[in-house]
């Protein structure tokens, strides 16, 4: 039969909807949202890391890493929690963005990853204790607040996410 020429480029993500199905939409959206919270959490930890070196002589002992964590100023939390918070937000509104469908789901499951990224340094290497119940409820209203500015919908709101 004749050879009939590609469709013309269509709107509707990033390569169009005849390009790009369904699990490939929700690949991509939170591939990129993982990899911007990725990004956003290197980038504080880094930051925290040149502002407020560990002593010299710090290994991954146990009690050398309480002993150096434990001399850190609040400072370094309070930047280390803002951290994981921004990855949060910026992760979500990126998976949501990216999402053909179901945005407001995408971008809470690029939040719950930050989430248990942050749950489980803060088991492994010591932290005060005041940063556990911080991270644990900063993190999803971040999230929430991240997929919101595409969704349109409040964190906590009662709208279903099928209307997204």
């Amino acid at each position: 039969g004749p050879v009939r020429p590609p469709p013309p480029p269509t709107p509707g993500g990033l390569a169009g909807p005849r390009c790009r199905g369904p699990t490939v939409g929700r690949a991509v959206g939170l591939f990129g949202g993982v990899i911007a919270a990725v990004f956003c959490g290197i980038l504080m930890d880094t930051l925290v890391g040149n502002m407020y070196s560990l002593p010299p002589g710090t290994d991954a002992n146990p009690e050398s890493l309480r002993q150096a964590v434990a001399a850190l100023p609040v400072a370094a939390f309070v930047i280390l929690v803002t951290g994981w918070v921004l990855a949060a937000a910026v992760g979500s509104y990126l998976a949501a963005r990216l999402a053909t469908h179901a945005r407001a789901i995408h971008g809470m499951i690029v939040a719950l990853f930050v989430l248990v990224a942050a749950v489980a340094n803060l088991a492994k290497i010591p932290h005060p204790l005041w940063l556990w119940p911080e991270t644990i409820s900063l993190i999803p209203k971040a999230g929430g607040a991240g997929t919101g500015l595409v969704t349109g919908q409040e964190w906590g709101s009662s709208r279903s996410t099928r209307e997204q």
